[in-house]
């Protein structure tokens, strides 16, 4: 068995997401409501995603699995239509199609939590000046995008790079790197949710501020309430193999 096979069989997948829990209750209740009919053309992209409360890029990706399945068209320029002949099919075959896509979302934050806990408390020992500036300015990129009503994902993400380059370590750049996808997957779900963007944001500088004293350990506990707090948010705080975080 591959090291790739096996790690895997140690993850039970997260059947039931909060985009699950949306994509099924709130698609249904648009079909039920006669608001979605077969052959009619589903809203905006922008319109259907605030209507099920996901981000745009879990949109594109279940609607993307359902052509695959031949429940929608999507017309080049003219959005997607809905041609399924019976309308609970389209729920279930969405519901599935995400929770497809979630598959390895505890795998990768269980993964994330063991590095970037690490990641910090080598921060707080190596960290140089330059290291400090390129991080606090991730963190007022992130205030003003949130600010200007955006979610601040860009800058979130510069944010943790600027941590890892401040860890001063050539193999923990190679480990994130086969996380990125997933990462981004999780950063972008966690800040859709309502609140979400102020609260990373002032976690994201409690763990900055751990750094900037020279103290590992407070920075591994900063980061690690930040990132229990991610899990919880997107229903994965029961990752396998995971304690409950210190109370």
């Amino acid at each position: 068995m591959s090291a790739r096979r096996s790690l895997a069989s140690h993850f039970a997948p997260i059947e039931r997401t909060p985009l699950y829990k949306q994509i099924l209750e709130r698609i249904q209740q648009l079909v039920e409501s006669g608001d979605i009919v077969p052959g009619d053309q589903l809203p905006s992209e922008r319109e259907l995603a605030a209507q099920l409360g996901v981000s745009r890029t879990s949109l594109r990706q279940a609607l993307t699995a359902l052509k695959a399945l031949g429940m929608v068209e999507i017309r080049h320029g003219a959005g997607a239509y809905l041609i399924a002949t019976e309308p609970d099919q389209t729920v279930q075959s969405l519901a599935v199609a995400l929770a497809e896509q979630n598959r390895r979302l505890p795998e990768a934050m269980e993964a994330r939590m063991a590095l970037e806990r690490f990641i910090a408390g080598l921060a707080a020992s190596r960290r140089t000046e330059a290291d400090l500036e390129r991080a606090r300015r991730a963190l007022e990129d992130m205030e003003r995008e949130i600010d200007e009503g955006k979610l601040g994902t860009a800058a979130d993400a510069d944010f943790h790079e600027a941590l890892c380059a401040a860890a001063h370590n050539n193999v923990i750049p190679q480990l994130m790197e086969t996380l990125q996808e997933h990462i981004a997957r999780i950063r972008e779900e966690s800040l859709s949710q309502p609140q979400r963007p102020h609260r990373s944001l002032a976690a994201h500088w409690r763990i900055l501020h751990a750094v900037e004293a020279g103290d590992p350990g407070a920075a591994v506990a900063a980061m690690d309430a930040h990132l229990w707090e991610v899990a919880d948010t997107l229903l994965l705080k029961h990752v396998r193999g995971a304690d409950d975080p210190p109370g």
